[in-house]
C-alpha cells in the first residue's frame, strides 16, 4: 500500500507537469483556461481523497498493531497511545500535504500568468511580421511595374536605334550621289569660266555678254539643284552629309556654330553664339568658300523653318535663323515706336518672299551692302506705308515688272551698284509717289521708251555709270516734275532734239563723260528752268549757233575736256543768268579765246580756258 502523503505528492506533481507542458505549447488563452477548468480537480475533492486515504491507512496500521501485540492488558493502554500518536501523525501529514498543494497551486498560477504574457508578446510579433510581409509584397508589385516600364522604354529605344542605322545607311548613299552632282557642276563652272576669260581677249562685247549669260545660267542651275534637294534635307545628319570633307574644313567654324545653335529653341539661343554667327557671315571668303557658306546658310535656315514657330514673323524673331534681328522683331509689337528695318551688311544672298510679313507700318527698309542676286515678285507687297527702300550695293541683275507692286507711298528708291542689265517695262508703274530714283553703277545698255511711265512725281533720276548707248525719244516724256537728271559716265553718242521737251521743271542736267559727237539744234529749247548744264568729257567738236536758246535761267555751263576748235562769238548771248562758264581743255585757237574774253566781260562772270 502506498502512503497517503505519497499519493498526494504524485498527484500534485502530475498536475504541475500538465501545466508546464501546456505552457511550453503556448496554447491560446481561451483554450488554456478551458483545459485547466476540465483537468484540475477542485480543492475539496483533493482534500476528501487525502482524508479517505489517511483513514484507510490508519485502519491498516491498527490492524497490524493488534496482530503484533496480543497482550490484551497492555492492548488498551497501547491503543490509546497509539491513537494519539496516530492523530498527531495524521495532523502533521495533513498540514504538510496542504502546504505542498498550496505551493503547487501558486506555482501553477505564476506559470499561467507568464505563459499568457509570452503568448501576447508572440501575437504582437506575429502582427508585426504580417505587416512586414504586406509591405514587402507592395514593394515587390511596384518593382515589377517599374521593371515593366523600363523594359518598354528599352524596346522602343532599340527600335529607334535600328531605324537610325537604316537612315544613316540611306544618307550615306545620298551623300555619294550629291557629291557627284556637285563635282560635275564645278567642272562645268570651271570650264565656262575659262572659256569666258579666253573670249574676253578674242571676241566682242556682245559675245562676252552672251557667255556671261551662259555662265549665269549654269550658276542658276547649281542653285536650282541645291534648291531641289532641300525637301530631302530633314535632319542635321543630312546637312553634314551634303557637304564634302574639304568644304567642311573651309567653313568649319561656321558649321560648328550653326550646329550648336540648332540645339536650342528659337527663343533661347545664347547671345555669344548669335554674335559669332553674324561675324562669320560677314567674314570675307574666297569664291569657293562663298558658295559653301551660302549653301550652309540656306540649308540651316530651311531646317530651322521646318519647326513650328510661336512668332508671327518666323524670320526676324526666330533666333535659329540667320535673318534674326531683335530690333526688327520688336517692330512687331503693337507699342513699337520704330519704323525702320535695317538689314545692311548682313551678307544676304536671297530674301524670302514672306520675310516682311507683319510689317505694314514700317516706313524704311535698308537692304544695302549684301549679295542679293534676285528679288521674288511679291516681296514688298504688304509694305503699304513704305517711304524709303534702299537696295544699293548688291548683285541684282534684273527687275521683274511687278517687283514693286503695292508700294504706292514709296518716295525714295536706291538701286545703285548692282548688276542690272535689264529692267522690265512697268517695273515702276505703281510708284505714283516716287520722288527719287537712283540706278547708278549698273550694267544697263538701253531703256525702253515707257520705262518711267507712272512716275509723275519723280524729281530726281540718276542713271550714271552704266553702259547706255542710246535713249529712245520719249524716254523722259512723262517726268513733268523732274528737277535733276544725271546721265553722266555712259556711252551716249547722240541725243534726239526732242529728248528733253517735257522736262519743264528740270534744273540740273548732267551729260558728262559720254561719247557725244554733236548736239542737235533745239535740244535744250524747252528747259527754261535749267540752272546747271554739264557736258564735259565728251567728243564735241562744234556747237550749233542757237544751241542754248531758251536757257534763260542757266547759271553754270561746263564744256571742258571736249574737242571744240571754234565757237561763235555770240553763242552765249542767250544766257542772261550765266555767271560760270568753263571751256578749258578744248582745241580753241588763241584768237577765239581773246574774242570770248572780250565779249563776256561782266561782274561775277568766270571764264575758264
Amino acid at each position: 500500500m502506498v502512503p497517503a502523503n505519497s499519493v498526494a505528492v504524485i498527484f500534485t506533481l502530475t498536475i504541475a507537469c500538465s501545466f508546464i507542458n501546456l505552457s511550453s505549447c503556448r496554447m491560446p488563452y481561451n483554450q488554456m483556461a478551458s483545459e485547466i477548468d476540465t483537468t484540475l480537480p477542485p480543492i475539496e475533492k483533493i482534500n476528501s481523497t487525502i482524508s479517505t486515504s489517511q483513514l484507510n491507512e490508519s485502519s491498516e496500521v491498527d490492524e497490524d498493531y493488534e496482530s503484533l501485540n496480543p497482550d490484551n492488558h497492555d492492548k488498551e493502554n497501547n491503543l490509546e497511545k497509539q491513537k494519539k500518536a496516530t492523530e498527531n501523525f495524521h495532523q502533521g501529514t495533513q498540514e504538510k500535504d496542504y502546504k505542498i498543494l498550496f505551493d503547487a497551486k501558486t506555482l501553477l498560477e505564476n506559470k499561467l500568468s507568464a505563459s499568457l504574457l509570452e503568448n501576447n508578446e508572440l501575437n504582437n510579433k506575429l502582427l508585426q511580421l504580417n505587416n512586414t510581409l504586406k509591405k514587402i509584397n507592395q514593394d515587390k508589385e511596384q518593382t515589377l511595374a517599374e521593371y515593366s516600364k523600363i523594359n518598354k522604354k528599352y524596346t522602343k529605344s532599340l527600335e529607334a536605334l535600328l531605324t537610325c542605322e537604316n537612315r544613316v545607311s540611306s544618307l550615306t548613299d545620298h551623300q555619294v550621289n550629291l557629291e557627284k552632282n556637285l563635282t560635275i557642276l564645278e567642272l562645268k563652272i570651271k570650264n565656262k569660266t575659262d572659256e569666258v576669260d579666253r573670249l574676253k581677249n578674242e571676241q566682242s562685247n556682245e559675245l562676252q555678254i552672251n557667255q556671261i549669260k551662259q555662265l549665269k545660267a549654269i550658276e542658276n542651275e547649281y542653285q536650282s539643284n541645291l534648291t531641289n534637294k532641300q525637301p530631302e534635307v530633314k535632319t542635321l545628319e543630312e546637312i553634314l552629309f551634303g557637304i564634302s570633307e574639304k568644304e567642311r574644313v573651309e567653313s568649319a567654324d561656321l558649321l560648328k556654330i550653326l550646329m550648336f545653335i540648332m540645339k536650342f529653341n528659337e527663343d533661347n539661343v545664347p547671345d555669344n553664339l548669335l554674335e559669332k554667327r553674324q561675324q562669320l557671315f560677314e567674314k570675307k571668303y574666297n569664291e569657293r568658300q562663298t558658295v559653301v557658306v551660302d549653301d550652309l546658310r540656306k540649308r540651316f535656315d530651311d531646317f530651322a523653318l521646318t519647326s513650328p514657330s510661336q512668332f508671327s514673323n518666323k524670320y526676324f524673331c526666330n533666333q535659329k535663323i540667320s535673318y534674326y534681328d531683335s530690333a526688327i522683331c520688336a517692330l512687331l509689337s503693337n507699342d513699337s515706336y520704330y519704323d525702320k528695318i535695317d538689314l545692311r551688311r548682313k551678307n544676304l544672298v536671297v530674301v524670302p518672299k514672306d520675310i516682311f510679313t507683319g510689317f505694314g507700318h514700317v516706313e524704311q527698309i535698308y537692304l544695302s551692302s549684301n549679295r542679293l542676286y534676285y528679288l521674288e515678285s511679291g516681296t514688298f507687297n504688304n509694305l503699304s506705308n513704305l517711304h524709303i527702300l534702299d537696295i544699293n550695293n548688291n548683285n541684282l541683275t534684273e527687275l521683274s515688272s511687278d517687283i514693286f507692286n503695292g508700294l504706292e507711298k514709296l518716295i525714295f528708291l536706291d538701286l545703285t551698284m548692282n548688276k542690272l542689265n535689264s529692267i522690265q517695262p512697268g517695273a515702276f508703274n505703281n510708284l505714283s509717289n516716287l520722288e527719287t530714283l537712283i540706278i547708278d553703277n549698273n550694267h544697263l545698255t538701253a531703256l525702253s521708251s515707257d520705262i518711267f511711265n507712272g512716275l509723275e512725281k519723280l524729281e530726281e533720276l540718276t542713271l550714271s555709270w552704266n553702259n547706255i548707248t542710246f535713249l529712245q525719244p520719249g524716254t523722259f516724256s512723262n517726268l513733268s516734275n523732274l528737277e535733276n537728271l544725271n546721265i553722266h559716265h555712259n556711252n551716249l553718242t547722240e541725243l534726239s532734239s526732242d529728248m528733253f521737251d517735257d522736262l519743264k521743271k528740270l534744273e540740273i542736267l548732267y551729260l558728262s563723260s559720254n561719247k557725244l559727237n554733236s548736239l542737235q539744234p533745239g535740244t535744250f529749247k524747252n528747259l527754261s528752268s535749267l540752272r546747271k548744264l554739264v557736258l564735259f568729257h565728251n567728243h564735241l567738236t562744234s556747237l550749233p549757233k542757237n544751241i542754248f536758246t531758251g536757257l534763260k535761267n542757266l547759271e553754270a555751263l561746263d564744256l571742258s575736256n571736249n574737242r571744240l576748235s571754234y565757237l561763235d562769238s555770240d553763242i552765249f548771248n542767250n544766257l542772261p543768268a550765266i555767271y560760270h562758264l568753263s571751256i578749258s581743255f578744248n582745241n580753241l585757237t588763241i584768237d577765239s579765246k581773246n574774242i570770248l574774253m572780250h565779249e563776256y566781260r561782266f561782274p561775277n562772270f568766270h571764264l575758264r580756258f
